[in-house]
């Protein structure tokens, strides 16, 4: 029997942004400076966000936290404002499908208030590599007033959580993953850290390799 593509999720370590300016151009990176399209959360309508209103959104997530005044753009907040996580496709998915899947799972597990609290998020979908991935950006600071908060032993938001619910969202839009741990699949070796899979990013190294590193922490 073939083995099923793994679900993938990473959250990015020390991706998340302490200010406004940092939220801003860390959108900027994303959007690819205005090329690729930044899609903001059902609570909005899913709507593109104009690039020209970046700026300003950037300024509103970190009002709404409560740990950043306007008119002080340099105020940094003693935690991340927000969390960066990356969902990734195997090679050859549909596009439309993998990022259909993508929001449907984000909207599920951030948006829908189900999973112990209700966040706002933005998402950027990029077919730059062999496989089509999603960035979302969520917006740590819950409606409900609480902090977003992603653990091994959380009762709604754990990692297992994330990738056996995106399981289940990929197989009602016709993609079938797995949820199995690295132990259970027999792998023992840690994983690769993100700063040796940045390092080996920057010397060209194998796509397959890339792939790999940006899916380990929570395979």
């Amino acid at each position: 029997m073939l083995e099923r593509p793994q679900a993938i999720i990473r959250i990015v370590p020390a991706g998340g942004s302490k200010t406004a300016k940092q939220i801003h151009n860390q959108w900027m990176y994303l959007s690819r400076q205005g090329e690729v399209p930044l899609q903001r959360s059902e609570r909005y309508l899913g709507v593109m966000l104009p690039h020209k209103k970046l700026k300003e959104l950037a300024r509103s997530w970190a009002v709404e936290t409560g740990n950043y005044q306007i008119g002080q753009p340099s105020a940094e907040s003693v935690q991340e404002l927000t969390t960066h996580i990356i969902v990734s496709f195997p090679p050859g998915t549909e596009a439309a499908k993998a990022f259909a899947t993508g929001r449907a799972w984000a909207e599920e597990m951030f948006g829908s208030g189900r999973n112990g609290g209700t966040f706002d998020y933005i998402s950027a979908c990029h077919t730059d590599r062999a496989h089509p991935h999603m960035h979302l950006v969520v917006n740590r600071r819950a409606q409900e007033g609480h902090w977003l908060k992603i653990s091994r032993r959380h009762a709604y938001l754990s990692y297992d959580k994330l990738r056996l619910t995106l399981v289940d969202v990929a197989c009602r839009h016709g993609i079938v993953l797995d949820a199995t741990s690295r132990v259970e699949r027999g792998i023992l070796d840690p994983p690769i850290t993100y700063a040796e899979y940045r390092r080996q990013a920057r010397k060209g190294s194998a796509v397959a390799r890339r792939d790999k590193a940006e899916g380990d922490p929570l395979q």
